[in-house]
This record gives structure tokens, C-alpha cells and sequence, in this order.
């Protein structure tokens, strides 16, 4: 998916939040390179996030003095999902994809950490508005292999669900998480503490979003920058699994209202 200009403004709102949570004392220093750093990179012709948000969350990181300063709200989040997924049961891959649709809703970086959660539970009642989950169990039932491109932290303990089923379908997964702690997406550390690693291969990326190989087997891709960096160009056997947050230009992407969820087969 292209950048839009509207990209820009939502950008410097998620990095402004970013510096904040970091407790940056040179606030306006930092911002101002931030800027800078949208001037010299932004570009209608690419996506927003390969290039462009990778050096902005370089810049925060460095004025940070390097730390994860998402760590300790991953890990209050972390703690909830799994309170949450302890009560949860499922029958199927249909029921799978909707927890992990479900678990999609907890992006700390658009919502406050104590509505997180709750947004979680309500997810799990609500309608998909593209629901293609039939067309993805044929996919998935031809499939050997399954690489499943994780998003956020919390949201692990949601997708376990759905990697348990393929386990048991005798599909070889490899669970694709980030190589090093950026922002609130999930880690090796964040897979682990769910279990992921009994049932798939972890395996990591850098950068801010995978990018597939040419020949690849069959993908599952969860949340915005999964739809934003694979959905580029033709893309082939990928299933996403989306909830559209407040994003106007995603949800235009996927035909859908912002705030839906997307269970979509390519």
C-alpha cells in the first residue's frame, strides 16, 4: 500500500507519543528531527512504514539512551491478554482466526494500555466485516507450511489459538517476530511468554515490516503494517488478518469502515 499524505500527520502524533512515553527531556530537539526526518524521507511512491518510521523510531530510540520504554506497558499488557486468553476457548480454525482477530485490537500505540483489553473482549462479539475465513481454511488445508508474521505484544497470547490449530492440522509454522524491541511489537521475548514456541518455529526480522521472499508458502499476516508492506505490488497466498483501527486510509485499502475487522485471502 502507497503512503498517503495523510500518513504524515498520524506519523508525527505516534512519534510524538513515543518521545512522551520515553520521558525524553530534550523534547523539541528530538522533535524537530523527527520532522526533519519525515522532510527528507516521506514519498507518495512507497509505503509509509519500510522506510520511513524505521528511522524515526531510530531517532527516539537513540535520545532514549537506547532502552525499550515500551517494556513495561508490553508487559502490563502482556499479563492482561493472558487472563483474558485463560478463559477462552475455541473449536476450529474459523473460531482461531477470530481470537487472533480479536487479539489485533491491542495496538498500545493507538489506544490507551487500560482500553486495550476491554476493546480485546469487545472484538471477540463483534461482526467481521470481510469475513473470508471459509476461503482460509482451503488455503491453509493445501498448505504444508505456514509462516505467521506476528504484530503486536499482547496480541500473542491471542494468536496462540490459531497456531495450535494448524499444529494440529500437522502444518510446519514459523512464527515471525521483530529481531529487536521496537515500539510495542511482539519479540522472541513476547512469543515465549505465550508458549508460541512450543508449537512453531520463532523465527525474526528487522526493519519495521517483513517482506516476503518471492516464492514463499502460504502467509497469515496480522494487523496495519503487515496489510501496509506485504499488500504492495501482487501479492500471492497471503491471508490477513486485520482490525482497522482508526485508520481512514487503511480501511479504504481493505473496503471497510475504520474500527471493522478483516479476515482477507489473496
Amino acid at each position: 500500500m502507497k503512503a498517503d499524505k495523510r500518513c504524515k500527520e498520524c506519523l508525527m502524533r505516534v512519534f510524538e507519543g513515543e518521545v512522551e512515553l520515553a520521558g525524553i527531556k530534550e523534547k523539541e530537539r528530538v522533535m524537530e528531527e523527527l520532522r526533519e526526518c519525515m522532510k527528507m524521507n516521506f514519498s507518495l511512491n512507497q509505503d509509509p512504514y519500510s522506510k520511513l518510521a524505521t528511522e524515526m523510531e531510530r531517532i527516539v530510540k537513540k535520545a532514549s539512551g537506547g532502552r525499550d520504554f515500551f517494556k513495561e506497558v508490553k508487559r502490563e499488557v502482556n499479563e492482561k491478554a493472558r487472563e483474558i486468553c485463560s478463559t477462552l476457548k475455541v473449536d476450529g480454525l474459523g473460531d482461531a482466526m477470530k481470537v487472533a482477530l480479536a487479539g489485533n485490537s491491542l495496538d498500545l500505540l493507538h489506544l490507551p494500555k487500560e482500553e486495550a483489553l476491554p476493546t480485546a473482549m469487545r472484538a471477540l462479539r463483534e461482526p467481521i466485516e470481510v469475513d473470508e475465513r471459509r476461503k482460509a481454511i482451503a488455503r491453509i488445508n493445501n498448505a504444508e507450511e505456514v509462516i505467521y508474521v506476528a504484530d503486536n505484544a499482547g496480541e500473542v497470547f491471542f494468536d496462540r489459538f490459531l497456531v495450535e490449530e494448524l499444529c494440529k492440522r500437522n502444518k510446519e509454522v514459523r512464527y515471525v517476530v521483530r529481531a529487536s524491541p521496537m515500539s510495542n511489537d511482539a519479540t522472541e521475548e513476547d512469543a515465549r511468554e505465550a508458549g508460541i514456541h512450543k508449537f512453531a518455529k520463532i523465527e525474526k526480522f528487522g526493519g519495521y515490516g517483513y517482506k516476503a521472499e518471492e516464492e514463499h508458502p502460504l502467509i497469515i499476516s496480522k494487523g496495519h503494517a503487515g496489510w501496509v508492506t506485504l499488500s504492495e505490488g501482487k501479492p500471492e497466498n497471503i491471508i490477513f488478518i486485520v482490525k482497522v483501527k482508526r485508520c481512514g486510509i487503511i480501511a479504504s485499502s481493505l473496503g471497510v469502515k475504520p474500527g471493522n475487522g478483516v479476515i482477507k485471502v489473496v
